[in-house]
Order: structure tokens, then C-alpha cells, then sequence
């Protein structure tokens, strides 16, 4: 929390009333005068009914709304109201009220359940309206730097008639039970049976202990506060204030007493520095905790819990004000109508609340990463530099110096991870390792990898027949296709595929069109290639043009040499110096994979969304179904697929890439020559219902890189796995701008924390915990493909990871070179 003070002081009765002054932090100062003393008859009734413990809710809310009104009258509500306004909208921002109490029978009202309408809560249970009573001494914050365990002295003496029995060892284990979450951070050292004046004061000799915990019996006479202690041979030692707080003078690492007796919060009516919890305070007590009533077993363990749980664990560490209004918040919520929540008191003279700043001995475990870190750490500043307003002290001096050199190289290194961040994101806008293939040489590891935990299949509608004749040719128009698909026809395939185009028209052309005519006639429909363009479209003999039911384009494309992808939709548009065929040829071309799916499914195709990066496919119930595709490309000059121009728009998707032995499998694969000499046994078996891709394998193959494997296959294998993608409906894609982005923050997030929380360990031991980081990005990496065919830009994720780190290092040695120097040496005590 980033707390702005707001002070208001009560001041000597006068003829007018009790003078208030109120001091903001923003909005200056206003003066009031508070009419009403504590024995008016209202307060009087509202005293007694927390007393006798008969109160609700509404009678705490009541008496609270009773108290503000008190408290905060004419301008100093409304610079009040105006200071709380200034905070409200920030997320960790608060108000510390400060009461500065002067009269002795103001103090005895309970100002801690004053309740804010404005907030529907009680201001000293909300950590936003943190309320405290503070006394000024001017007195620094002795050893403010803590090294953990925090040591606590709990006292429990035995009591003794006329007293009320305390079970020791009951309180022992409420407490042990209480503080039971916080592990190795605090250590107890308990003070049972007979435990005089003589015996805390030597147990406070035996080690430097933090924090003094009182449970037993209190009385407030004659003035003047008092502890019920026993003499050394077990009798009662009413102790007074003064002779008790005596016993702290000579232990500067001494924080906090903790009062857990009743009238411990009590003060005198003449003297406001009389009563045991302000005596202990102005003897240099940073803070005291008293009880103002008795508190219930339950209550008293929920508030042990809490407030130690908050001050010694968690982004507050340290600051006892907020611990406070934590814990009395945790008693308003499991005492709502009972007087708990204004029992507990906070008397303070530590300006900020810091109590103590925990250090590890290693300044770099100590830099403030959180923004919550942050603002504990401005406070412990402000606390060092009111102790040296106060006392040149050369160890305040050294903290101060090192908490701001913390803080400068938690910007730095926030720096480092944001410049790192952006320099690579700029450099994957800019395709920089794309353009020596790293990139997209690692994404066919995470593909390789990845298939081992997707549960894929090939899809069993796709057949592939394979022409391997050397005479392969235009004349294989007027018996050989003809008769193929004569074939095939009466096997019942659904969809036939030629994976081959037919450009230049010939003799056997009519055949080879009533054939396809023919084919349609009996329920299969046909699709054909095209790679080209001529005057009038598509470079496509028309008589097939008009028999066939599509026609698509043959190209396949390939990722900088490595993985393969599918022109799933080229948008071409003419530049003006194209000559005059391509310029009116301008229009939307399609894959031939994405016909041969439509012409299945009996889908129609509208015009891509380049913005949305889809394609929707319309259905003859007029039901829609989108594909994405992976990457949108703008040519910007020629390509080898001779259909693509300069100034086209194309459309890819990637191939989900399968072992080239599954693509060969008999029951997948078949000879064009076992069909046609009719040696393919059931042949109604192998091609029913399905998509037949036909095509040569000629002499050329094209490899494909699977991770350790380059794979050589041919062509119409190719089409067979981009028909495969879009049946299966699978979209691999690469992380959006957004993602790369946050992949980026994080693993530089990871480089620039690694490299500075580990400084001090050995070279081996970093690469150790960066092997880790880097296992666990792969693990992510593999993930994120098999469950959602995420492709992550892994080259530019870890180069940010690396950058951030090298440059947290090199601001380490340039400009902070003395942030390495531990705090202590080895044996040193706090």
C-alpha cells in the first residue's frame, strides 16, 4: 500500500470545545472544534453497551457513524472527503489517519470503530482508511534492516488469586496454533509458571528478540497502567508502567509489545504518556498493541493469526498498520456485533508504519520486482531519511544508499526487459531469422515432437492412385483417363482429383471430355489443375473446362525451405506493367485441394475475408463453415507457381505433416496399371465414398524436413496431405501479434529476473536454472501445437529471453557495480 498521511489532533479542552486540526498530505490543513466530551450521556450509553457486551451490528455502525460526525467536523470532513477521493480510484493506495490525542479522556474513546458510510466499512478494519494513534518522539527507528526469523518473547505468568486461572499451556498452543502458517519465519520462546520482572529482563539479555508478547492480567490505577507479574517466589508483582517499560530501554532491536491484557490501552487523565501502552512507546517502543477489553479465546487466536501472518509474510512485511486493519477486519468479519474489532489498538510512533525492512544478505533477493514490493519499499526509504532528519547514523545512511540502489536497478532491469522485448518484436515484424530459415527451422522440431501426443489419423476418405508409366502424356487422353475413370466411376468413387493440368488441347480431347461427362452422369463428380493463366482466365482446354466440376490450382508452396504449405486462395491483381493477359485475368483462384473438398461436401465457396484470414463455405441448406488460413502473404514479385503474380494476395494454410510410410500404405495408395489390368481385387472396397487424387509421379521429388528427418515425396503426396488438413479440419497456425507478444514480455521477464536473482551463484548453476526455462518453454511450445495447432515463434521467444538477460547483466557491472556486496558477513548478527 502507498499511503498519503491524514492527521488530526485533539487538543486541550477549551470555552469552545476540544480544538481539532486536521493535516492532509494533498489538500492542507482545517480546524474544527469537537463539542461534545466523553461524558456526554450518548457516549456514555454507547461505552456501556460495549462493556457489558450488548451490542449488534446496527448499534457498532450506529455508534461509529456517531463517532465520525465527532471526529470529522465542518472543513475537516471536507478535506477529509477530498483526500479520500484522491485515492480511491488507485488500486493500492490508502489514507493513514493519525490521531495525535492530547486531552487524557479523549483517548479513552474508541475511535477505532468510527465508521465510513462512504465505504460501508469500519476505518480502522479497512486497509484504505488505515488508523492508527500516533505519539511523536522525536526518536529514530533503531536497526531497521531484519534479517528473518522474527524472534518473539511470549510471558505467561501464573496467576494468583484474586486473579482468574490462565491454562499456560492452553494459551502456549492457541498461539503456537496461530502463528503455525508462518514457518521458519518466526521463531517462539516461551515464559511460563512463575514469570517475574527479573526473568523477561534476562531472557531479553539472551538474544536480540524483535517482538514482546504479553498474555495475563492488567490493572489501570491510581493513573497509572499495570502488569500482573510474579515475584521469584510465585507471589503477585503488580508492575507499573514505568518500572515495566524500563525493562526495553537497552534493546533497540526490541519492535513491538503485543498487550494481550485487558485496561492495557488505558491512559490517565492527566498524563496521555501514562498507561502501559504510551509509556512503552515514548520509552522507544516503536509500536504497542493493547487491548481496551478483555477479547475472547477465539478472538484473541484469529488476531494473533492474522496480524503476525501479515506483518512477518507477503508484500507488507514490516508494516504494522496495515497488519492491524487486516486483522481487525478478519474480527469484523467473525465478531460482526461485538465490540473485537475496536479492542485491539495500535499505538505508533513510527512515522510510515515500518517496523522493520526484512533483508535475505544478498541485496539482489531484496530487489522490489512487485509494484506492492514497491511501495514497501518507498516507505522503508522515508522511514530511513525521517531516522536521519532525526540522527546521522552511518548504518541508516548505508540502508538508505542500498534500498535506493534497489530500487534504481529494479527500473533498470525493467527497462532492460522492456527495450529487449521490443527489439524483437521488431525483428519478428521484420522477419529477420525467417530470412535464414532458424525460425521455421525450429518450428519442424516442435512439429516432429508435438505429432507424438496428437491423436491424428489420416483421413480414410482420401485415396491416392499413382501413375508411374514414362509415357505418361496427351495422348493418355483418349483411352487410358477415359478408361480410369470408367473405373473409378464404378468403384463409386465420390470425387475424382487429377492432379495434373491440360493446357494444350489434342485429338483425344473429345474422349477424354465424354468420359468426365459420363463420370458425372453416374454421381462422381471431377476436378482438374491449373497453374496458369492465358487472355481468358484459367490456361484450361474449355471443352474439360465446361465438363469438369472444378478446377484448382496445382501449387504447392514451401515455408523458407522447410515446412510446406498450400495456396489456399490467390487474389490476384494485375499491376500495370503486366501485359495483356494478366491484366485480364484478374479474379479469386482457389486450391485444388479446397475444390476437391467443396465438390465432397457439396459446399460452395465465397469470397475469402482477407481481414479475418477465412474462408467461408456455403451449404445447400444455406448453413456456413469457415477454414482459417495460416498467413497472408503480398507478393510483390514473380513466384515460380506462374498463377501468382506480382501484386496477388495468397492465402496459405500449413500441411499437417504426416511419415511418408503412412501416405504409402496399400490401403491408401494403389497403381494406376492394378487397376487398369484389373489385378485390385474389390475395388468398390478401396475407393467408395471417396476422393480419388490421380496423378504421375514423374522424376522429380521434393523433400520435406520433419525434425530430424528430410523426407522426399512426390507432388500429388503433397495434395493428398493438404486435402488431408482440410478434411480433418485441422488449422495450423502461427501465434498471433498478441501472443508473440506476450510470450515475449514473459520470457524477458524470466531472463531479466533469472540473471538478477541469481548473481551470486556459480556460471553453471545459471545455465542449470536457464536449461529449466528453456525445457519448460519447449514443454509449453509442444503443448500448445498438439492441443490447439499453436505454432509459437520460438527463435524470437527465447532471443528476448537472452537479450533481457545479457542486458540486466551488463547494467549490473556498468551501472551498479557494488550491488552484489552483501549486506552481512558470515556471522553477523542483526
Amino acid at each position: 500500500m502507498k499511503y498519503l498521511d491524514f492527521d488530526i489532533s485533539i487538543d486541550d479542552r477549551t470555552p469552545r470545545g476540544y480544538p481539532l486540526r486536521a493535516d492532509s498530505a494533498v489538500f492542507g490543513q482545517a480546524r474544527s472544534f469537537l463539542q461534545t466530551g466523553p461524558d456526554s450521556p450518548e457516549i456514555q450509553r454507547e461505552l456501556t453497551l460495549l462493556e457489558t457486551r450488548d451490542t449488534d451490528r446496527d448499534d457498532l455502525i450506529r455508534f461509529g457513524t456517531y463517532l465520525y460526525k465527532l471526529l470529522f467536523a465542518g472543513d475537516i470532513e471536507t478535506i477529509f472527503q477530498q483526500s479520500y477521493g484522491n485515492i480511491h480510484g488507485e488500486k493500492d493506495a490508502g489514507l493513514r489517519i493519525r490521531l495525535r490525542i492530547q486531552p487524557p479522556e479523549m483517548s479513552v474513546l474508541p475511535w477505532e470503530l468510527i465508521f465510513l458510510t462512504a465505504a460501508d466499512c469500519f476505518m480502522g478494519a479497512s486497509r484504505r482508511t488505515s488508523l492508527v494513534r500516533y505519539i511523536e518522539t522525536n526518536r529514530p527507528i533503531p536497526v531497521l534492516e531484519t534479517k528473518f526469523p522474527i524472534r518473539i518473547l511470549v510471558a505467561i505468568p501464573d496467576s494468583v488469586a484474586p486473579y482468574p486461572d490462565l491454562d499456560s499451556k492452553i494459551e502456549q498452543e492457541h498461539l503456537e496454533s496461530a502463528l503455525k502458517g508462518l514457518g521458519r519465519n518466526v521463531t517462539l520462546t516461551f515464559l511460563d509458571g512463575i514469570v517475574s520482572l527479573g526473568r523477561i529482563s534476562d531472557a531479553l539479555m539472551d538474544h536480540p528478540y524483535h517482538c514482546f508478547h504479553f498474555i495475563g492480567h492488567g490493572e489501570f490505577e491510581d493513573e497509572q497502567g499495570m502488569i500482573v507479574l510474579n515475584t521469584e517466589n510465585g507471589e503477585i508483582d503488580v508492575v507499573g508502567d514505568d518500572r515495566f517499560s524500563d525493562i526495553f530501554l537497552n534493546h533497540p532491536s526490541m519492535k513491538l509489545v503485543v498487550l494481550n491484557s485487558c485496561k492495557g490501552a488505558e491512559t490517565s487523565s492527566i498524563d496521555p504518556f501514562s498507561g502501559m501502552a504510551p509509556r512503552l512507546v515514548n520509552r522507544g517502543i516503536p509500536a504497542v498493541i493493547a487491548m481496551r477489553y478483555p477479547i475472547i479465546d477465539q478472538a484473541a487466536v484469529l488476531f494473533a493469526r492474522e496480524f503476525y501472518r501479515k506483518l512477518f509474510k507477503g508484500w507488507d512485511t514490516g508494516r504494522v498498520d496495515v497488519a492491524i486493519a487486516h486483522a481487525r477486519n478478519c474480527l469484523a468479519g467473525e465478531f460482526s456485533s461485538q465490540r473485537e474489532i475496536c479492542t485491539p489498538v495500535l499505538f505508533l510512533r513510527a512515522k510510515n508504519g515500518v517496523l522493520f525492512h526484512r533483508v535475505t544478505g544478498n541485496d539482489i533477493l531484496d530487489i522490489p520486482f512487485s509494484s506492492q514490493a514497491l511501495d514497501r519499499s518507498e516507505a522503508i526509504v522515508q522511514t530511513y531519511r525521517d531516522n536521519l532528519k532525526i540522527k546521522r547514523s552511518l548504518e541508516d545512511e548505508a540502508g538508505l544508499s542500498r534500498q535506493v540502489r534497489l530500487m534504481r536497478l529494479r527500473k533498470y532491469a525493467q527497462i532492460a526487459t522492456a527495450a529487449s522485448v521490443i527489439f524483437m518484436f521488431f525483428l519478428s515484424w521484420v522477419n529477420v531469422f525467417d530470412l535464414i530459415n532458424l525460425d521455421t527451422a525450429i518450428e519442424t522440431y516442435t512439429l516432429y515432437f508435438a505429432d507424438d501426443f496428437r491423436n491424428k489419423t489420416f483421413n480414410k476418405n482420401i485415396a491416392v492412385v499413382t501413375i508411374e508409366d514414362e509415357s505418361f502424356g496427351p495422348g493418355w487422353r483418349k483411352e487410358n483417363l477415359p478408361a480410369l475413370l470408367e473405373i473409378l466411376s464404378h468403384a463409386g468413387a465420390s470425387v475424382v482429383v487429377f492432379d495434373m493440368v491440360f493446357e494444350t488441347p489434342t485429338d483425344a480431347d473429345n474422349a477424354f471430355v465424354e468420359a468426365i461427362r459420363k463420370t458425372r452422369r453416374a454421381g462422381t463428380e471431377v476436378v482438374v489443375g491449373i497453374r496458369d493463366l492465358d487472355a481468358d482466365g484459367p490456361k484450361l482446354i474449355k471443352p474439360v473446362m465446361e465438363a469438369v466440376t472444378g478446377f484448382g490450382i496445382t501449387c504447392i508452396g514451401r515455408r523458407l525451405g522447410r515446412s510446406r504449405t498450400a495456396p489456399l486462395a490467390v487474389v490476384r491483381k494485375a499491376s500495370p506493367g503486366e501485359n495483356r493477359e494478366a491484366e485480364t485475368s484478374s479474379g479469386t483462384f482457389y486450391s485444388l485441394s479446397l475444390v476437391a473438398y467443396t465438390s465432397f461436401k457439396g459446399l460452395k465457396i465465397l469470397d475469402p475475408d482477407l481481414e479475418r484470414m477465412q474462408i467461408s463455405l456455403l451449404s445447400g441448406n444455406n448453413r456456413t463453415e469457415t477454414i482459417d488460413f495460416a498467413e497472408l502473404t503480398r507478393v510483390k514479385s514473380k513466384q515460380a507457381c506462374r498463377i501468382i503474380g506480382a501484386g496477388s494476395s495468397v492465402a496459405d494454410i500449413l500441411l499437417d505433416p504426416y511419415p511418408i510410410d503412412i501416405l504409402r500404405e496399400k490401403k491408401r495408395q494403389f497403381s494406376y496399371h492394378d487397376l487398369i489390368e484389373r489385378t485390385l481385387p474389390q475395388a468398390d472396397q478401396h475407393f467408395k465414398g471417396k476422393m480419388v487424387l490421380v496423378g504421375a509421379l514423374g522424376k522429380d521429388t521434393f523433400s520435406e524436413n520433419r525434425g530430424f528427418k528430410d523426407e522426399n515425396r512426390f507432388g500429388i503426396e503433397f495434395h493428398a496431405e493438404a486435402l488431408n488438413t482440410l478434411v480433418n479440419g485441422v488449422a495450423i497456425r502461427s501465434v498471433g501479434v498478441t501472443g508473440q507478444m506476450i510470450f515475449m514480455i514473459l520470457l524477458g521477464i524470466c531472463g531479466a529476473f533469472l540473471r538478477s536473482r541469481m548473481i551470486q551463484t556459480s556460471v553453471w548453476a545459471r545455465m542449470a536454472a536457464a536449461a529449466l526455462v528453456h525445457a519448460a518453454y519447449f514443454f509449453c511450445a509442444i503443448f500448445f501445437y498438439a492441443r490447439y495447432c499453436l505454432l509459437l515463434n520460438t527463435l524470437y521467444h527465447l532471443s528476448a529471453f537472452w537479450l533481457s538477460y545479457g542486458a540486466t547483466a551488463l547494467l549490473e557491472k556498468k551501472i551498479m557495480p557494488d550491488v552484489t556486496k552483501p549486506i552481512y558477513q558470515k556471522g553477523e548478527k542483526t
